[in-house]
């Protein structure tokens, strides 16, 4: 995504800009995080010249160049969507100190001694400033128009750029049919949040992790870990519950189970990240004890029931009962006659035979012990490059090298999605199957030499990969792919699934219905929405990171989690505060990353900035 040198339509050269980069990101702010009109936008945004500046059509203009066709779903739906917006933007430990970076002294605070203070230091832009009056007699939950929706944000964000009476005055002026706090709230988020992101010095880990992610030397944490006692000891906080296990050890309840066995009574119980009896006996029981456990029939009710991660009671099985070789067979045909999926799958792509290899077993025992089952579970790569059944596995620390935008690997991308319509199994050279392949590859001329920079012959059609032609004929291979068998969830060699490469790769800027489409396209056959690459990512998380709103819309429609975390522990609005703050080079992405973090901000995402490991994997989400 590039920012247009011009300034505005129709400028001329050695004319001064209509358009400066700082009014663009300004009028974004304001249209992504505020109810206004754009009428009302761009007075604000122009409001030191209001004669000399633009007018509303090119505002329009200019709003559809930065963030494309149809943008009004991004708009805040009412005071109660924006409100939540601004608290989760004040949120941010990123966003906060870029503001600082650019506040100079003020004085004097709208909160009296009785209100409770932000961690920030509490200053406003006038000492005498009404609203202290007005957070005291006027806030009516009676009246959503009061502006009480607005006060947190006000609290969290005191410590103001200098500005004057008059600058005020002219807000007010302008919003005066708005409330004193509405009137405050969108100065501040022009005046406060407008700092350049790309000269500070680089985020640190305190400011882009949550202060409860770092519970596990394992940067990929998972709701198995839930059995274990080290969650509840360093994790405290977090409000986890468990029947058989707590802070001090496992509990009564877990210890009869281990020794005496279950009772029926005990299959009722679940954690709160979906882990059965079955699991928990799993992690800490014998081999012997979960035998006889499923032989009883006891368990019949859960043994197909999994856990937040996708995670069956196998991939709990401790490594010193993976050991057993012989028993680890009987169980794997036992709980298979029990209508459990040994070949299924968690949100890494991992099965029993994965977790097999883990433990230190290689591939020949991986092969006889998947010898009676049908299925390609033995044979997937997961998300770290692992095969079971392949002696060697590809590394993460050596990843494909990234392609080179020529002609010839445009045509190996048609070719592999060519013979994926008569061999659903084929990979190119870098394990990308048919829908990787059709989801990174240019269909149209046009695309090919844009992405190729190279000059085109004058009668061939011009339109790009984004035109509704060249979309409806994606579409068309995707379900031509899915009906002949290519696997939604295959994991290419950097750990990446179709789902994330369509949601890295899909343009948004003509045709903004086939795209979001054909993603549900491939979510109805079965693509996962929850599944991770080996940064820890999902298809949303990668969505954000590349700015396509129009995919992070669908993922969130289609149930995608707003609380994940990735292996460094940052949130989607993590990773949006930090997309944002190294895009000011460029007015259209910062538009759109800007964008993403607004809209899973308010009331359609629920997004929040610090989700604990609760909210990422409770069984409640």
């Amino acid at each position: 995504m590039a920012q247009s040198p011009t300034g505005s339509p129709g400028g001329s050269p050695g004319r001064p800009s209509l358009w400066t980069p700082s009014a663009e990101r300004k009028m974004i702010r304001l249209y992504v995080y505020t109810t206004l009109s754009l009428d009302t936008i761009n007075r604000l945004v122009h409001i030191r010249q209001p004669e000399a500046g633009p007018g509303v059509d090119s505002a329009n203009r200019k709003l559809r160049s930065l963030l494309d066709k149809e943008p009004r779903w991004l708009h805040p739906r009412d005071e109660s969507d924006m409100s939540r917006r601004l608290n989760e933007l004040s949120n941010s430990p990123t966003r906060l100190t870029a503001a600082d970076c650019s506040s100079s002294d003020s004085s004097g605070s709208f909160l009296g001694p009785h209100d409770s203070a932000s961690p920030m230091s509490i200053r406003s832009e006038h000492r005498s400033h009404p609203l202290h009056s007005w957070t005291r007699s006027s806030a009516s939950p009676s009246n959503p128009n009061d502006g009480a929706v607005f006060v947190p944000f006000l609290r969290q964000t005191t410590c103001l750029s200098t500005s004057t009476d008059a600058t005020t005055g002219s807000y007010r002026q302008i919003l005066h049919d708005h409330s004193e706090p509405y009137v405050l709230a969108v100065k501040r988020l022009v005046k406060r949040f407008t700092a350049p992101f790309v000269a500070l010095h680089s985020s640190t880990p305190e400011m882009m992790t949550p202060s409860s992610w770092h519970l596990f030397c394992d940067a990929y944490p998972l709701p198995r870990y839930l059995l274990y006692r080290d969650v509840f000891i360093l994790g405290g906080d977090l409000d986890l519950v468990s029947p058989w296990v707590a802070s001090n050890g496992i509990t009564f309840v877990g210890q009869r189970i281990c020794v005496f066995g279950p009772t029926h009574s005990d299959f009722v119980d679940r954690d709160s990240v979906g882990n059965t009896a079955l699991h928990f006996i799993a992690a800490h029981g014998s081999l012997e004890l979960l035998l006889r456990t499923l032989r009883s029939g006891l368990a019949d009710a859960v043994a197909r029931e999994r856990n937040t991660a996708g995670q069956y009671f196998l991939h709990a099985i401790n490594n010193e009962s993976m050991q057993d070789v012989h028993r680890l067979q009987q169980l794997l045909l036992l709980a298979s006659g029990r209508g459990v999926d040994v070949n299924a799958r968690d949100v890494y792509g991992r099965t029993i035979f994965h977790m097999v290899r883990l433990s230190g077993h290689g591939p020949d025992t991986v092969v006889r012990l998947a010898s009676p089952f049908h299925g390609p579970g033995s044979s997937r790569r997961d998300a770290f490059g692992l095969v079971p059944t392949v002696a060697s596995a590809a590394s993460a620390d050596l990843e494909p090298t990234a392609e080179e935008p020529d002609i010839n690997a445009h045509r190996r991308r048609l070719e592999t999605i060519s013979l994926a319509l008569q061999n659903p199994s084929v990979e190119d050279d870098r394990g990308r199957n048919g829908l990787h392949c059709l989801a990174a590859g240019a269909l149209s001329a046009a695309s090919v030499a844009q992405r190729c920079d190279i000059d085109m012959c004058p009668n061939i059609p011009t339109h790009l990969d984004s035109a509704s032609e060249t979309f409806r004929l994606r579409h068309e291979f995707a379900r031509g792919l899915l009906e002949a068998g290519v696997d939604p969830n295959h994991y290419d060699l950097a750990g990446n699934t179709p789902l994330m490469t369509f949601a890295a790769e899909l343009p948004e800027d003509d045709d903004y219905r086939t795209g979001p489409a054909m993603m549900e396209l491939l979510i109805r056959q079965g693509a996962d929405v929850k599944a991770r690459n080996r940064a820890g990512e999902t298809a949303l998380h990668i969505a954000v990171r590349k700015g396509r709103k129009l995919a992070v819309r669908v993922l969130v429609h289609n149930g995608a989690s707003v609380h994940v975390h990735d292996a460094q522990g940052r949130s989607l609005l993590d990773v949006a505060d930090a997309m944002t703050r190294h895009a000011c080079g460029s007015g259209k992405d910062y538009a759109h990353f800007e964008a993403c973090r607004a809209w899973l901000s308010g009331d359609a995402g629920k997004a929040v900035q610090r989700p604990s490991l609760l909210d990422e994997w409770s069984q409640a989400r």
